[in-house]
Order: structure tokens, then C-alpha cells, then sequence
């Protein structure tokens, strides 16, 4: 739950009002559960009466009884009571002299429950709001009443009066066990199952021997059963029936009662003797037959369920039926190209057809596979984005005048390898079968309870038959391109490269994410690639330093994001930098675009080098052969990608693409590491090179067009709890606090045994441990303190302001917030807060903004107090200095360490090894700005001027 301030707002104003209106506290009970409607009529509404009583012990409780009213045309509140009294005659109301309020209610049963009032004005909402006077205040369909003896709304207890004319003689209804149809166990006890939802009682058998309880029973009727499941927490929760036509769960806000041979039992833990009858029931359908409050606030109620019990049928599904195959080398019509192979089949209500898809890369999408077979099959087709709405097939050629559809009303599923899969974002690998069902010819062979809906396991058994190779006459399919038909290297004639030094160049990439593939694929003990840091690749690529890299290795990736997305403009819109040391000796990747990190497109590759020999890490490789590679030029030169060429996927926006991703091309012809372009062919690139440089050199990745529309939404600043410095609290499980003040941001660690730990809790225990840390709350927080005399520095909130708290991000509820293992709390100066979403909210009566804040400041951990003991081993750097510095800094470390720079958006911008004892850092080609040093467990700052 997302903590307000409007709501803060609303609820302090309506507090101040409680006088002039007293808000339900007792949700609206629905006409659903209502036992005895007085009038008639096509308009009703519901009428509770909560009276105030004491038990034996004097001590007060509530309780609230429930009546249904109808009526047809206008109606006031003062009419419908004395028509509800006049129905009911064990009920009384005292209506003032003035006609417009009441001065008192009673309800008495002949040697049973009577409920009295004060005596005083009685109060009364409709649909939670404050009601005007009884004689003025008009009914409407479907309201909602509540009254109210003394102001208490809240209920102890609610009873739901039943018909004082009507028959109180219910006949449980049973069924015998030589009707039961479906048995579930073996053994020579039996018990029956019944069950009784809404409007429908079905019934099992059950077979034992030994010792059972009710809940082995119903383990075992589930395990047996796909349709039947159900939920239980020590009780039960809800019981749930599907056979796929028929879907029965319990009445939401009902619980389910259980009897055994007619009397009330102890449910779950119950055991069975046998012959025992055993019955569910959802209270929504029982009969109250009986009630006893045993001289105590809270009333019993014994449930009677008349309704006519029916036997499961045997199951239509069965665990052993199995999901149809077909085997790749049966398949005729295969689309694509690679040394990787899906089959594809497709099971319409009385069809199942199948392809095969080829693709050379390591992985393919569902979409992309289901986009290049309609591509290449003009019979096939299908609709949807994110999810499939239908599949179509027709083949005219064959005489099909209908195309193969979905069934009316019903929807796809999908099964990878036979397992449920999640459609067109499925990610596919060699041998993979892949299947597309519809739901109306599916078998459900095994059932799951996940708490809010049923999870089913489904299978389709029918013969499936490969679909023949496509009639494409006089259909153009793609050209093969031919040998030296690309531009060629730098300098010649038609060459396309981009300088790194362009004026076309708008912006380079910010942000570089890289999984370092080995050195040399073919060795299993090869180390990863190592040379250069990601750092190497952020901002303009390098002219002529052929070291200022950062390595892929065979197949790693470069994941590479931007300031602003790149958008298709004319001609090329970026251009990717590798370190080829000369025209002839590239080292080339594939290059991938994104619009949302999940569906990524790659640029149609072509490699027309030889394949007979393979090219030698010192090899030579002709640029007229290769397009849409990058490396395709030697240092200080980019390869332009040109968007207008993905035009038609599907997935992306090409004007606004977030993310590029680098993927090496490994290099070697063996089909057993290989990797293939766009048309089939091996790509042959200089390999192996195991050394530390291995593969792809990326320097920088170049954009030409930028979408300019696009607003950068603020992160909130984050800090990992391997960078935290002091800890307070003992304990396995940890929380990290930060607290945003105007102009600083300062970290904590917390630890603590407990399963979960309020938000109080962990800032009275900081505040005890640091003497330095304080905060003031009244219910909510006040204000807080931060007072370093080491360094002079005090913090406290803006003047005028007040604080935020976010758990993991978002809106948190104060000190009230229920802290877990692995959270990041914090706390926010809304003088400093950044807006990054508003919704407006109607609430009531009430409307406002709500607001959703980030902090994206950079945070730091706070030292050690001063007095408090800490291992000297947790401190890696001893002295930063000069701070600031103009271009070189010296760092003493306590003990070697692995040290990384930092800017303030949380950027990495250097990294590197540090010594036991000074080093220098040369900080001279950075901007001139605040950066982060973190070291094992040290974090400073350092300014370069």
C-alpha cells in the first residue's frame, strides 16, 4: 500500500469532522448473503442495525443484524424502517415526534436473542456517507444502510435475520455411497466427500486404509482429480472445480464450514472413521438452523444445506495422456537459415500442421519464428501483439475455401517442449519443439492451486502432419547477395564509415552492460576475455588508441543504452567503433536493437568470406564482402546501422530505440561453435585469438539521430549493502536506510534476527547506537537530525517541508512500514523530492493529485561514530589526497583491493587495482564534477576541480 499525502490530507480533515460524519468501519455486506427481503419491488437495498451490548463480564461488544428491503418508485428512509418493522414483527423502532429521526430500536426473539438500545438519537449512514434526516432522505437501487446505536459502526458480530413465517425444519441433504460414481484410493474404509458451493453440491468417494483426517482425504482427491484443488492456510481457505466447462470456487468474503455426519467438526484435522459422511459448504448456500453466542460476544451459527448433491463424473482427463510430437526429420517446409532447428506445430479444433524453423544465432524468439514463417509461407498467418488472438491457415492450391482458425470464445496456449510456455516472448534453442493449441480441443492432465486462480497443464494428443512446401510460383523470394558487392574500406570510393570525430554525431552511449565471453569457446577451461573496462566504451570512441577497449571475447555481448533513445532519421542513426588495427584486419559482431530490453531485433548480417579455410587470428577479411557487421572499418572509423531496414519488425519502435546491444561472432567455421549471417552463411572472422583481448574490441557506440521528445524519467538513487560502512543490529537478515536531507545523502546498515522488523523499530535502533542520528514523530515523522562534530555538519528538514519514506522504491507507510530481509528503506526532504508521475484521485467526496517522488542523488554510507568500535579490516582506504584535486589523486589502502570511480548519477567511470600502501591516480581525462570512490567496504568523495 502506496502512503499519500493527499490521503494524509483528507483523512486529518475528516477527523476534524468526525462530528458532522462518522464513516462506515464495517465493509458493505452484499444483497448476496441477505436471508429474509421485506416488500417487493424492483429496487433494494440492504439495512444493518448495530447494537451495543455487554457480556456476562460486563465487558462491550457490538452486534449488527441484517435485512434486505424492495420496494418499487420513491421511497424515504422513514417509510422503508416502517415497512422493515412491519414485516418483522420481532423488531421495534421509535420514530421522534419530529417525523425526522430515531429514537430507538429493539429486536426480541421469544426465548431467544434480544438486542436493546440507549434510548438516545440513533445515528445512520447510507453507502458510508452521513444521511440527512429520516422523513427527506430519499432511497436509491442498491444502497447500502448502516445504523448505529451510540456512533459504533463496527461490528463484532453480524447476524442475518431470516424469515420469522417461514419453516425452520431443513433437511440436510446426503448422498449414498453406492451413488457415488468416482472413487478416489484404495483400502477397506470408505467416507464420502461432499461439497457445496453457491448453487451446485458435488460429491466423491474416498477409499482408505489405516488412520486418514479430512485433510489426507482432500490431498488425495487433488492429486487424483485435475478439476478439483484446494487453498488452506491451518484452515480452509476456498475449495475450486473446473472440468474446463464448469468453474466453481467459494463466494468472496464467505469462509467454509464443515460438518461430519450432519454435526460440526473440526475441519481439516478432523478424522475419519468409516462410513462417515463429511460435508463442505460455502455459508453464501447454508441455512442457518441454529445460533449460540455461549455467553460470549461472538455468535455461532450452525448451516444446514438442503440442496441436492451430485456425483463427480470419472475425470475426462488423464495424467497419461501425452502431448502429440513430430520429429524434425519428418518435417517437409523448413523456413530460415542456421545450424539450429525448431518444430513448430499448430493444433486447430480439428487440424494439427507442422514446420520447421532454421536460425543461426544462439537463441530466437517465439515472435521472431512465427514472423518469418508468415513471411515465407503465404498460407500462414497470425494476429496479436504481446499475446496471439488467432492463427490462421489456408491453402488454396489444395482446394481450402475456409481458412483454420480459433474456435468461437475460445484462445492459444502454448507449450514449449510440452510445458506451458509464455507465447511470443518465449525464447527458443536448438531441438526445441514448440506448439500452439486451441484451448477448445485441449486435455487438461494436471491442475495447480496459486492462491488467486487455477493453473492447468494441458496437452493435445492428435496425429500431427508436417504442412507440404508452398506453392510459390511467381512469388520473388530473397536474393543471395553477392561477393564484393559492399563498399570497401576507408578512403575508397562509396565508403560509408563515420569518423569518430564527425559533425554528424549527435551523442555517444552513456551506459555499457558486457558479459565477456571466453577467450578461446572450443576450450572448456579458457578464461574469459579481460582486457579494458566497460568504462572504456561510455563517451566518444577512440581515435587512434588501439588499448582503449573493452573485450567481448567469443560470443560475449555488449548491452548499450543512452541519454536519449535513437530514432530513425535519414540515412544511417548510429554507428558502432571497434579497434581493427588496420583496413583488412576486422574483427566483426552482430548488432541487435531494442525499444523496451525484452524483444530485440538484429540487423540482417552478410558474411561472404570463404568458408573452405579458416581465417587465423592474424587473418585478413575483405570489407566489400561484409554488411551490416560491425568492425567493419579499422580504428577511429564506425559502422552505420541504418534503422529504415527493421522498418517491418515487429516489436520495436524504431524511433525510439532504447537499447543496442554487440554481439561477437565467435568466428570459427566449425559448425559446432559457428555462427551464421542472415542468409545462412558461417561468418569466418580471425579465430581463435585466446588472449586477453579476444573477440569483438568495442570502443564506442555513436548516435547520428536522437528522439528529442523524449523526457530522461529520474532513477532513485540506490546504494548496495556491500558499500555500507557501519552496521547497527546482530543478525542474519539486513536492511539498508538511507535519508535524504536538501543537500545530502547519508546511508546505514541494519541488521536483525527477526523474521521482519518494523521501520520504528530500526530508527530507535540506529538512534540508540549513533549518537549522531536522531528524529522526532508524533505517529509520523517530524523531523530528522544528523550532528557530526567531527565535521561540523548538521542536518535537518527544509524549513516548511516534511518527509517521504519509500520501501524498495515506493510509497511506504512510515514508521508503520513491515521491513524484510535484502529492503532498501528511505527516507525523503520533499523540498528535494523529484515528481516523476501524478494521478488524480476522486476518493469519496474528496479529489486530489498523488504524487510518486524519487531521490536520484548519489548516497553515501556514513562512517563509524566516533566511540564505536569497528574491525580495521572493514576500512580499505585510509586517505584520499589533495581533495580536491586538478588532475592526479593519491590513495593510500589499508590492504590491495579492487577500486572503481563513480559519477553522481551512479554511473561507473573508471576502474582499477589498488596496492597495499599510496598509489596515484590519474583523474585528468574525467570532467571536472564529484565522483564516488568505493573500495571493499570505503566509499569517499573526490571532486576533480
Amino acid at each position: 500500500m502506496v502512503k499519500k499525502l493527499s490521503i494524509i490530507a483528507a483523512a486529518l480533515f475528516m477527523m476534524l469532522g468526525a462530528v458532522a460524519q462518522t464513516p462506515s468501519k464495517t465493509a458493505a455486506v452484499p444483497a448476496s448473503a441477505v436471508q429474509f427481503w421485506t416488500g417487493t419491488g424492483s429496487n433494494q437495498a440492504v439495512i444493518m442495525i448495530c447494537w451495543e451490548e455487554e457480556d456476562a463480564a460486563s465487558n462491550e461488544y457490538y452486534v449488527a443484524m441484517v435485512w434486505g428491503a424492495r420496494w418499487n418508485g420513491t421511497v424515504t428512509m422513514a417509510s422503508l424502517m416502517d415497512t422493515l418493522a412491519a414485516y418483522d414483527s420481532r423488531l421495534n423502532i421509535s420514530i421522534a415526534s419530529s417525523g425526522s429521526y430515531l429514537n430507538d430500536m429493539t429486536y426480541t426473539e421469544t426465548g431467544g436473542l434480544t438486542l436493546e438500545g440507549s434510548g438516545g438519537w440513533w445515528m445512520y449512514n447510507v453507502n458510508g456517507i452521513m444521511a440527512s434526516a429520516i422523513n427527506s432522505q430519499t432511497m436509491a437501487n442498491g444502497d447500502f444502510v448502516e445504523w448505529s446505536d451510540m456512533g459504533q459502526f463496527n461490528a463484532d458480530t453480524i447476524i442475518f435475520a431470516t424469515d420469522p413465517n417461514a419453516s425452520n425444519t431443513v433437511t440436510e441433504a446426503t448422498i449414498a455411497a453406492s451413488e457415488i460414481l468416482y472413487w478416489v484410493g484404495t483400502g477397506s474404509n470408505q467416507a464420502i466427500l461432499a461439497v457445496n458451493w453457491a448453487d451446485t453440491a458435488l460429491a466423491w468417494g474416498y477409499r482408505w486404509n489405516g488412520t486418514a483426517t479430512v485433510a489426507t482425504m482432500m490431498a488425495d482427491i487433488a492429486a487424483a482429480d485435475p478439476r478439483f484443488s484446494y487453498s488452506a492456510s491451518g484452515w480452509l481457505d476456498d475449495i475450486f472445480f473446473n472440468d474446463g466447462t464448469v468453474s466453481l470456487a467459494g463466494t468472496p468474503g464467505n469462509y467454509w464450514g464443515s460438518t461430519k455426519n450432519g454435526v460440526m467438526d473440526a475441519g481439516m484435522g478432523q478424522t475419519l472413521a468409516n462410513g462417515d459422511f463429511e460435508k463442505w459448504g460455502d455459508p453464501a448456500a447454508g441455512v442457518i438452523v441454529d445460533s449460540n453466542n455461549y455467553g460470549g460476544p461472538v455468535w455461532y451459527y450452525t448451516y444446514a444445506y438442503p440442496m441436492t448433491i451430485h456425483p463427480v463424473s470419472v475425470p475426462q482427463s488423464n495424467p497419461t495422456v501425452t502431448d502429440a510430437e513430430i520429429a524434425a526429420g519428418d518435417i517437409l517446409f523448413w523456413v530460415g537459415h542456421g545450424q539450429n532447428e525448431v518444430v513448430m506445430a499448430v493444433n486447430w479444433a480439428d487440424t494439427a500442421l507442422a514446420w520447421g524453423y532454421r536460425f543461426s544465432t544462439a537463441t530466437a524468439t517465439a515472435q521472431q519464428m512465427m514472423d518469418d514463417i508468415a513471411a515465407a509461407d503465404p498460407r500462414f498467418s497470425y494476429t496479436g501483439v504481446g499475446y496471439i488472438t488467432d492463427i490462421n491457415y489456408i491453402d488454396t492450391a489444395a482446394g481450402m475455401t475456409t481458412p483454420l482458425g480459433v474456435t468461437t470464445g475460445n484462445w492459444w496456449w502454448s507449450l514449449l517442449n510440452h510445458a506451458g510456455g509464455w507465447g511470443l516472448s518465449d525464447v527458443l534453442h536448438d531441438g526445441d519443439f514448440y506448439k500452439w493449441g486451441d484451448l477448445s480441443v485441449a486435455v487438461i492432465i494436471d491442475s495447480t492451486d496459486m492462491g488467486s486462480y487455477m493453473d492447468y497443464t494441458y496437452a493435445w494428443p492428435y496425429t500431427i502432419h508436417p504442412v507440404s512446401v508452398p506453392d510459390t510460383t511467381g512469388t520473388p523470394g530473397p536474393v543471395d547477395p553477392q561477393p564484393g558487392q559492399f563498399c570497401g574500406p576507408v578512403g575508397t570510393e562509396g565508403c560509408n564509415a563515420i569518423a569518430a570525430d564527425s559533425s554528424a554525431i549527435v551523442a555517444w552511449a552513456t551506459g555499457v552492460s558486457v558479459v565477456r565471453g571466453p577467450r578461446n569457446i572450443s576450450d572448456p577451461n579458457s578464461q574469459p576475455a579481460s582486457t579494458g573496462s566497460e568504462s572504456n566504451a561510455i563517451g566518444m570512441a577512440t581515435l587512434s588508441n588501439v588499448y582503449d577497449v573493452v573485450s567481448l571475447g567469443d560470443g560475449g555481448t555488449a548491452l548499450i543504452t543512452f541519454a536519449r533513445p535513437i530514432a530513425n532519421g535519414e540515412g544511417p542513426d548510429f554507428a558502432v567503433y571497434e579497434n581493427g588495427f588496420g583496413d583488412y584486419s576486422l574483427e566483426l559482431a552482430f548488432v541487435e536493437v531494442s525499444t523496451d530490453g525484452e524483444r530485440f531485433v538484429r540487423f540482417p548480417a552478410t558474411c561472404l568470406t570463404q568458408t573452405e579455410t579458416q581465417l587465423p587470428n592474424s587473418g585478413q577479411t575483405d570489407p566489400t564482402n561484409i554488411n551490416n557487421l560491425a568492425g567493419k572499418f579499422r580504428i577511429g572509423y564506425g559502422t552505420p546501422f541504418d534503422l529504415e531496414e527493421l522498418r517491418d519488425s515487429i516489436g520495436i519502435n524504431i524511433d525510439s530505440i532504447v537499447y543496442v546491444r554487440i554481439v561477437d561472432v565467435v568466428g570459427s567455421i566449425n559448425p559446432q561453435y559457428a555462427t551464421y549471417d542472415a542468409y545462412g552463411h558461417i561468418v569466418n572472422d580471425p579465430w581463435p585469438t585466446p588472449f586477453e583481448a579476444s573477440g569483438f574490441d568495442l570502443t564506442g557506440v555513436a548516435v547520428l539521430h536522437e528522439n528529442m521528445n523524449y523526457v530522461v524519467v529520474p532513477q532513485d538513487a540506490e546504494i548496495a549493502a556491500s558499500e555500507i560502512v557501519y552496521w547497527v543490529g546482530e543478525g542474519s537478515n539486513k536492511v539498508v536506510m538511507a535519508v535524504n536531507w536538501a543537500d545530502t545523502v547519508l546511508a546505514w546498515g541494519y541488521r536483525f534476527s527477526a523474521a521482519s522488523v518494523t521501520a520504528q523499530q530500526m530508527m530507535d535502533d540506529i538512534a540508540a547506537a549513533d549518537p549522531r542520528f536522531s528524529y522526532t514523530a508524533e505517529g509520523f515523522v517530524n523531523d530528522i537530525n544528523f550532528t557530526d562534530p567531527a565535521s561540523g555538519h548538521t542536518f535537518g528538514i527544509t524549513p516548511g517541508n516534511y518527509w517521504w519514506s519509500l520501501l524498495n522504491h515506493v510509497g511506504g507507510m512510515g514508521l508503520y512500514d513491515e521491513l524484510h530481509d535484502g529492503d532498501f528503506y528511505k527516507w525523503g526532504d520533499l523540498a528535494v523530492a523529484v515528481i516523476t508521475d501524478s494521478v488524480w484521485v476522486e476518493y469519496g467526496e474528496y479529489s486530489y493529485w498523488d504524487y510518486t517522488y524519487v531521490w536520484p542523488y548519489a548516497i553515501t554510507p556514513v562512517s563509524t561514530p566516533t566511540g564505536v568500535s569497528i574491525e580495521a579490516a572493514d576500512i580499505t582506504v585510509t586517505a584520499v589526497y589533495p581533495n580536491p584535486t586538478a588532475d592526479r589523486v593519491n590513495i593510500d589502502a589499508a590492504s590491495a583491493a579492487d577500486a572503481a570511480l563513480y559519477d553522481l548519477t551512479g554511473r561507473q567511470v573508471a576502474a582499477f587495482r589498488l596496492a597495499k600502501g599510496r598509489n596515484s591516480v590519474d583523474l585528468g581525462q574525467l570532467p571536472a564534477g564529484v565522483y564516488m570512490l568505493r573500495a571493499a567496504g570505503t566509499v569517499v568523495k573526490i571532486v576533480r576541480k
